[in-house]
Order: structure tokens, then sequence, then C-alpha cells
């Protein structure tokens, strides 16, 4: 369970802009073996996928309000930011809800070549840090940004929905037909049963979990300096248990943390 990293299998396709042929920068006149394609029309699609793709990692499917909210794609060459990609989803009545599956952009262009491509969802008050142009250098590396206990922010009545972010380097040509890049959610969710092997009743009063990160960092991997594990989640109504009934408490999330020391578990009974 540690790292405790829930990941959600996204797809970033490339597709070509149907119709429409690659823009070049050479003439009809020269070598045509030479002619080669310097920018490319396309299409970017955004899939938050489910358990059955093919290429998802998540182990389960996801529930509501564990989608998309908002979005921000970036292709970057050389830390300068080449194509922003930001919907209005203000009217979408499922990104309203963190349910959004599924985002295709209209036409884009993009030159030949290798790029840095960031993937955001849920973080909307970082996207102002990039435009196009923009160098990718002191806060607005995304490799130095750093999430304040995202699980402890969580909540659907004030739009505060699962982070998720992914890295990822891609070669960009004049026969690229699909690309895909993995949104990593920055907490887990946890499930845990309590049980007892006592034939008398047991009365439960408080469950802890305790001992995970307070902060995240947002690309998957960078590091930090510092990160405390002095995070807690306590379940305190009381309940009763028996050797043939167990309770399971309602699930709950956690900050990502890297592995280390174990988390703590306590049960108070009376």
């Amino acid at each position: 369970m540690n790292p405790l990293k829930h990941i959600m299998k996204s797809a970033l396709y490339l597709l070509p802009w149907l119709g429409l042929t690659a823009l070049t920068g050479c003439s009809w006149e020269e070598d045509p073996a030479t002619c080669l394609p310097e920018t490319t029309s396309l299409q970017v699609t955004v899939s938050a996928r489910q358990e059955g793709d093919l290429n998802s990692r998540a182990d389960e499917n996801a529930k509501e309000g564990e989608f998309m909210h908002d979005l921000c794609v970036l292709f970057v060459q050389n830390n300068v930011v080449k194509l922003k990609l930001q919907p209005d989803l203000s009217n979408d009545a499922s990104a309203t809800a963190g349910n959004l599956e599924n985002w295709t952009s209209g036409e884009q262009f993009l030159e030949a070549g290798t790029y840095t491509v960031y993937a955001f969802a849920n973080i909307s008050d970082h996207y102002a840090k990039w435009n196009v142009g923009t160098e990718l250098s002191g806060d607005a590396l995304p490799e130095n940004i750093v999430i304040e206990d995202p699980a402890g922010d969580l909540n659907s009545c004030t739009r505060k929905y699962i982070p998720m972010a992914a890295k990822e380097e891609v070669k960009i040509t004049a026969a690229t037909r699909a690309v895909s890049i993995g949104l990593d959610r920055l907490v887990a969710k946890v499930r845990m049963t309590i049980g007892t092997t006592s034939q008398e009743n047991v009365t439960v009063k408080n469950v802890t979990f305790s001992g995970y990160a307070d902060k995240v960092s947002l690309i998957p991997g960078a590091s930090i300096s510092t990160l405390p594990r002095d995070k807690k989640y306590e379940y305190t109504e009381e309940f009763q248990i028996s050797a043939s009934q167990d309770k399971d408490i309602p699930e709950f999330y956690v900050n990502e943390t890297l592995p280390g020391n174990p988390f703590s578990i306590s049960v108070t009974t009376t």
C-alpha cells in the first residue's frame, strides 16, 4: 500500500485533422526527398479512463467526483511552453461535478519535434503560471510545485476535486497518430474493515489511521526537501462488532506517501 498513489490512466491522442495535409516549409520546386513536414495539424483528446481500458493502471473504476473538473495541457520544448490547452468547462455539467471523462480540442498546430507534455486536472489555481512563451523555471516549473494537503482539501460542495498531474516525453512527426499520457492522482483512497475474534460483542469508540504525508509534489517522483508524515484520519462514530459481523469504515483519502516508515492504525474500544 506504500507508496500510496491511486493512478488514473488517461490518454492523450494526437489525431491528424481530417482532410488536411501537413503544412511544410518548402516548395514543390525543391527536392521532394528533402521536403519534410515542419508543422502538423492535429487534435488533442484527453480521456480519463476506466479500469477496463487496456492502458489503465487504476485498480478500480473511478466513482462520481473522481474525474476531471478542469484541465490544462502543456507542450513544452527547450523549457518553453509551445502550446497550452485550457478549455472553458464552466458550462459542462459533467465537469462541474468532477465527472468529465473525455475532452477533445479543436484543430491545433505543432512543429515536428520532441516535446515534454504536462497534463493537469483539478489544480486550476496554478494554470495562470503558464502561457505560450513562458519559460519553465522557478515556481513556474511543475517539478517545483508542492500541493499542501490535497486530501484534506477535497470538497465537492466547493468544487475541490482530486488533483491529477503527469509528465511524459513525446515525439511528434508527420506520422504521429496517437500518444498517451497517464494522469497520476495525488491522493489515495483507503478502505478499512474492523473485525474481532471475540465471542462477545465489542464496542469501538475510535479508529485512527496516521502517518501519511502532509504535502505532495505536483509531478510524481519530484523530490520534496522536508516531508512530515504527521497527518491522520479519525473515525469517531461509535459502533459494535462481533465475531460474525465486521464493520466497514467509510472510505477516505490520504495524500500520496513515499516508502519509508509504515502507517499506524489504532482502535480504541470499551
